[in-house]
């Protein structure tokens, strides 16, 4: 059996100790004082009954216990004081005027590479995983122009295209009984911002490819549908930069340990 790794340890402490809680904070304090106070009365109880070899195992069990509740607690706080600052843009970025330490850039199906990103030091690449791509409209397009219930039908429609690619107009589809499908879309409009390509599915434009990410809340309060729910389109690629070399530090692995962790759940 291998031992516990950080990563194993930080997973098993449950996600609300790492928010600050004044309240909580105390009554932990107080359990740790409580059994401060226990592990020294059996000390002195060990002491006066004269149990010498039983007061060596006291002061081990004691020093472990203190010692992980310290660990633990150390952790905890430091995590909790950690300030996330996401920017989110569509243009390219400079990571030493930016002041960023890592970059996270989610790749369109057309093999569109890792673009946008500049640093004087030479960066350091990390694949997390792939994002599934929903087929999304607005209800108001749905209402004029019909229901769309197979990929063949796009082509008739204008769809919103994102990408860097503008002649990648073959989509490929698998549908959840394993048949494949390549359709060529009708392209409206092609984009490489994705606030654009959401803005233009929102105003009824065209169908649009989102990720999940961007379009959850949007589903959700009706604003946009999710079509051809049977088929599953090319997965997009998300790809993480950063200019530490190949071991960063904590809080860079800490933030790539988040997204392995959202990868695996989702």
């Amino acid at each position: 059996m291998s031992p516990p790794t950080l990563r194993s340890v930080r997973r098993a402490i449950p996600r609300h100790l790492f928010v600050p809680n004044d309240r909580l904070a105390a009554s932990f304090l107080a359990r740790v004082v409580l059994l401060l106070t226990l592990c020294s009365a059996a000390s002195y109880a060990t002491w006066e009954a004269q149990l010498w070899w039983l007061y060596p195992l006291n002061w081990i069990a004691t020093g472990t216990v203190l010692f992980g509740l310290f660990e633990v607690a150390h952790n905890c706080g430091h995590h909790a004081k950690v300030e996330l600052h996401i920017l989110e843009v569509d243009e390219g970025i400079d990571m030493d005027e930016d002041k960023i330490d890592i970059a996270i850039q989610v790749l369109p199906p057309s093999k569109w590479e890792l673009q946008g990103v500049r640093s004087s030091r030479a960066l350091t690449r990390k694949s997390l995983g792939q994002l599934p791509l929903l087929l999304c409209v607005s209800p108001q397009y749905l209402e004029r122009h019909g229901p769309i219930q197979h990929p063949s039908q796009l082509q008739n429609h204008r769809c919103i295209v994102q990408g860097a690619n503008p002649s990648a107009r073959f989509v490929r589809f698998r549908h959840g009984d394993g048949t494949e499908l390549e359709v060529e879309v009708s392209m409206g409009i092609f984009t490489t911002s994705v606030a654009f390509c959401k803005r233009a599915a929102l105003e009824g434009i065209g169908p649009a490819g989102l990720t999940r990410a961007d379009c959850q809340r949007l589903l959700d309060r009706g604003e946009l549908v999710h079509i051809l729910q049977d088929w599953e389109t090319e997965r997009v690629r998300c790809v993480a930069a950063f200019v530490e070399g190949p071991r960063p530090p904590r809080r860079i692995r800490a933030f790539l340990d988040l997204f392995d962790e959202l990868f695996t759940l989702s």
